[in-house]
Parts: structure tokens; sequence; C-alpha cells
């Protein structure tokens, strides 16, 4: 019984305090264009501007401020060009994605370290299993290599 009060009281406590801790509208306009939020689509490429990644970036970091211990952001879906999994297309994909998620990411970390945070926190940057060029299947596509995964983390030195 006493497990089952304790998990009520946590639930309440993420629904009471996530409003605020996701509120990004408190924000300072440097921080928000740091993070990318009023940036205008710069590709003709790009399906969207750095502003979704940017907002989940500066979400993150208000969670962590917050306390939260184990925070997670996604990038992609869809299929083929919506997402990482360039079967086809690599260069393609790449100008497509990475003008995305550069500024957001790189503020996050650089947020972060300003505010003393990366000190305590670790940041994980995964994506799925790498491509090899040779061997294509189509031109501009490459091979799945499940040897190659594509793994960076930043902490405190």
């Amino acid at each position: 019984m006493q497990a089952r009060i304790a998990s009520y009281e946590l639930a309440f406590q993420l629904q009471s305090t996530a409003p605020e801790a996701l509120d990004l509208v408190k924000e300072t306009e440097a921080t928000k264009e740091m993070y990318g939020l009023n940036d205008p689509d710069r590709s003709p490429l790009a399906r969207s501007a750095p502003r979704p990644f940017g907002r989940q970036c500066s979400s993150a970091r208000r969670l962590v401020e917050r306390g939260v211990r184990f925070v997670q952001i996604y990038h992609g879906g869809g299929h083929q060009q919506q997402n990482w999994d360039a079967h086809n297309g690599v260069e393609e994909n790449l100008k497509i994605h990475c003008p995305e998620i550069d500024k957001p990411i790189t503020a996050l970390l650089r947020d972060l370290e300003q505010r003393g945070l990366l000190d305590e926190t670790l940041v994980v940057w995964g994506g799925e299993f790498g491509r090899q060029a040779l061997g294509a299947r189509q031109l501009g596509g490459a091979r799945p290599q499940s040897k190659g995964f594509t793994y960076w983390w930043r902490a405190a030195v």
C-alpha cells in the first residue's frame, strides 16, 4: 500500500510541475536565439528549422535544472529522408537533418556548461547503425553496417 501511495504522489508531482518546467515563454531572447527557437528555415531541403529539436533541447535543460535524473530527446521519424535512416541519398539526407540539430545540440551543451550543470550531467548521443559506401545498392545509397554504430558523449572532465 505504501508503494502505491508513493507512486500516486510521484505522479501528482509530475503532473503539477511539468507545465512550468516545459513552458519556454519565460526563457530569455538570448536563450531562445541560442537554441534556434526563432530561426526560419535556412535550407530548401530542410523539412523544418531547428525549432522543434531546439524546443526539445531547451526543455531537456530545464528538466535537468529541476533535478530530473534521466531525460531522453529524439529526432527523426517517418521513413527515408524524413529520418536519419539514409538507405538512399545519404548526402541529401545529411543536408536535410544536420541543420535541424546542429544549433540546438550545441546550445544544450553550452547552456549546461554555463549553468554548471555539465559537471553532473552525462550527455550521450546515439544513432542507428552506420552506413558503408562500399557495395552501395543504388547511387547515393549505402548498405547497413551493423558493426558501425555512431555514439558520442560529453561529460565534465
